[in-house]
């Protein structure tokens, strides 16, 4: 019996002993009951965590990570649209390197796709990107300021823009624009010559073929240089400011002062029939628009008839004696320069008496379909000979005869008092229109006569039936009008041209 009951007390201890070892060692090897969790990381190029928010630009780009895990992973894209988003590779069984490539966003709205990074099946991982949308420029250099010569020549002009997909267009009519050469960036364009004498300007619109934006150039031209004669714009109409002094081919046409400084100072001076044909010692048979009612196409390609009416014979442009592309005044010119004179210079009076109480200014007493058809006195117009006159009275060491005044007697029905009226204003300097007293000679081949008294200019215009004599505006050394008269086609004149238009 006592055998028996040690017997199985050591069979227990061999139990417990051997259940007490498997429980230590079973304590000491976690592995056999515990799985490995899924592990991954993300890091840039410089090592650091990646973000989870990621900014790109319109312009697109590529981003480089590093993935590091112990398992499978693969990568998803979720958003509204996501093909935009291209990642290689999108899965690995490793760690790897990893491109993502954003393509550029040509729309205009920013768009959000989400990179889902999955280990069998269940996200560990998560990256927004978020892309600007697209804001499309374009800037083009240089815009000139100053006028591009009337030669002509080449123009570059580089586009800045983000959108390779740009135009251009060149405003209508501008036919002395042509392109030369287009590159991505640049477009040269050549200019062509300007054989008018007036400037021209056109605008190059720059733009993107998708998008309502653009930027314009606008490219001005100089017309064609007068050499030798100072020239002026008034209004839209282009004048020579001092008179012509042209003999021709053989030097006989108009007349030239004994004193060569006078020819220089005063111009030549010629008879009307020379003014409109350019012929020297020309007569009426030598000037076809001498005769009432002769019709034709003028230097300008326009019609006449010289008939002495505003619709017909008003705007006729006759080069005769000026140089190409200019012509003799007409009646618009000479009274279009009046008016213009009056606004760009800002000449005073309103109605005669601001003239009268002031002694200053003039009015435009009537319109353009009477024009200097009838003198411009001081009591009807004001004092418009006060601001075409150029240099000074003699007393001043000047070139007119008397002083600075004149005497009138007065109209008080019309607001003019008695008493000294000026010759000269100050800003006659500024309008710069310069005439001097030339004086005239008589019937081709007469005396020379009113120097330093007077000057006459002629106008592109007869009566036609009712006067056959043309018509001529004078401003004198003792009063302030803008005369006119109607003088022997055979005196000898001044010539003033304006550029054709």
């Amino acid at each position: 019996m006592m055998n028996t009951v040690k017997y199985w007390h050591r069979i227990g201890y061999i139990i417990g002993f051997c259940l007490l070892a498997f429980a230590v060692g079973a304590c000491g090897d976690k592995e056999i009951f515990t799985a490995e969790l899924p592990s991954l990381s993300i890091t840039t190029e410089d090592g650091e965590g990646a973000p989870v928010n990621l900014d790109i630009p319109a312009a697109g780009g590529s981003k480089t990570f590093s993935v590091a895990s112990n398992g499978n992973w693969n990568i998803t894209k979720q958003g509204n649209t996501t093909d935009w988003v291209t990642v290689t590779p999108d899965k690995s069984g490793a760690a790897s390197e990893i491109t993502v490539l954003i393509e550029p966003n040509t729309s205009e709205q920013a768009r959000k796709v989400t990179l889902r990074f999955a280990m069998d099946g269940v996200q560990v991982k998560a990256m927004s990107i978020s892309q600007l949308g697209y804001v499309p420029s374009i800037a083009v250099s240089p815009k000139p300021e100053e006028p591009f010569t009337y030669k002509g020549g080449d123009v570059t002009f580089t586009v800045t823009t983000n959108d390779d997909a740009w135009k251009y267009t060149i405003e209508e009519g501008a036919d002395w624009l042509t392109e030369k050469e287009r590159t991505a960036t640049t477009l040269t364009l050549t200019i062509s010559g300007n054989s008018g004498v007036s400037p021209r300007a056109a605008n190059i619109t720059f733009s993107l073929e998708n998008y309502e934006i653009a930027d314009v150039v606008q490219l001005l031209q100089e017309g064609k240089k007068l050499e030798g004669y100072k020239t002026k714009i008034y209004g839209t109409k282009l004048w020579m400011i001092e008179n012509l002094n042209e003999a021709g081919e053989d030097g006989n046409l108009g007349y030239g002062y004994s004193d060569p400084q006078k020819t220089a100072r005063y111009g030549r001076l010629y008879t009307w029939h020379e003014a409109m044909t350019g012929i020297p010692n020309a007569t009426a048979a030598n000037n076809p628009f001498a005769t009432p009612g002769a019709s034709g196409i003028d230097d300008a390609g326009n019609p006449y008839i010289m008939d002495g009416t505003y619709t017909n014979s008003y705007n006729i442009q006759v080069q005769g004696a000026c140089p190409e592309g200019w012509h003799v005044p007409n009646m618009n010119d000479w009274y279009d320069l009046l008016v213009a004179i009056k606004d760009e210079y800002h000449i005073p009076a309103n109605v005669l008496s601001d003239v009268g109480s002031t002694k200053d200014g003039y009015i435009i007493a009537w319109g353009r379909q009477t024009g200097v058809v009838n003198p411009m006195n001081l009591t009807n117009w004001g004092m418009v000979g006060a601001y075409l006159r150029g240099s000074s009275p003699q007393s001043a060491g000047g070139l007119w005869e008397g002083g600075a005044t004149f005497y009138y007697g007065g109209n008080t029905s019309l607001g003019f008092p008695a008493g000294d009226y000026p010759l000269y204003k100050n800003l006659s300097s500024d309008i710069a229109f310069n005439i001097l007293p030339s004086g005239y000679k008589i019937n081709n081949g007469g005396n020379l006569v009113e120097e330093g008294r007077y000057s006459y200019h002629w106008v592109a215009y007869h009566r036609g039936a009712l006067n056959q004599n043309p018509l001529r505006l004078t401003v004198g050394y003792n009063s302030v009008n803008f005369s006119n008269g109607w003088p022997n086609p055979l005196d000898g004149m001044c010539l003033r041209c304006v550029a054709n238009y």
